[in-house]
């Protein structure tokens, strides 16, 4: 390490503890807690949503399909597809987990994907600052295709960092009849692995549900390695 990064690595390795030291002692919602600077991500919250729509093909596949038990694992997959990005990718691209910006109330955040499934836009906004939740809803022009939801977290702290999501989504597929089938997929929890070595990332636990209004449920069960 050079002379010229050992100082700046000291400072990082004092506010990181300072940051945890303040963690174990604060009783309420950590989301309202100053983060040091090195731990911040440049993402706010409101971009978060994008991920729902990582692979545009893969979520307006149960469109085109026209068995109900089909459209359900067509949905179930999709939904796969989607955590990585969601919960794992900030890792793979900083090293480690970083706390999201906060947003201002009335934030958006929109996207457009163009591609062989056609075109399909978002649309993401804060709704709430205190608590802070946002909103948003994904649609595919070509399929009509609609995802909506808002997603909110509360963070406390027990040995680790535990983030209860509150909020949901809901998937709509239009089906040749005419009808829309509808799918209600709740969110997993989270807890945050990593902080004794300043290198945090984020492991999933509970479960998942996607509730079809043709009668089809599917249940995901996490597990994740711990700190050993």
């Amino acid at each position: 390490m050079s002379s010229s990064t050992a100082p700046a690595a000291q400072a990082n390795s004092g506010s990181w503890s300072a940051f945890l030291k303040s963690i174990a002692s604060f009783n309420g919602d950590l989301s309202s807690l100053t983060a040091p600077p090195f731990i911040l991500s440049s993402q706010s919250l409101t971009e978060f949503s994008a991920y729902w729509a990582t692979h545009p093909p893969v979520l307006t596949a149960p469109a085109v399909e026209s068995d109900p038990a089909k459209r359900t694992m067509l949905v179930l997959k999709w939904f796969l597809s989607t955590l990585k990005h969601q919960y794992a990718s900030r890792s793979e691209q900083f090293g480690n987990e970083k706390k999201p910006l906060n947003p201002f109330l009335g934030e958006l955040f929109l996207g457009t994907w163009s591609d062989e499934a056609g075109e399909t836009t978002l649309v993401s906004e804060q709704v709430s600052h205190h608590p802070p939740a946002t909103a948003y809803c994904i649609r595919n022009d070509k399929t009509g295709i609609e995802l909506e939801g808002y997603n909110a977290q509360k963070a406390t702290f027990k040995s680790t960092i535990i983030v209860k999501q509150i909020g949901h989504a809901v998937l709509r597929v239009p089906l040749p009849s005419g009808e829309i089938e509808s799918y209600l997929i709740t969110l997993p929890g989270l807890h945050i692995e990593g902080l004794i070595f300043g290198a945090p990332f984020v492991e999933l636990d509970g479960s998942s549900h996607i509730t079809s209004s043709s009668g089809f449920t599917a249940k995901i069960d996490y597990s994740g390695k711990g700190w050993l």
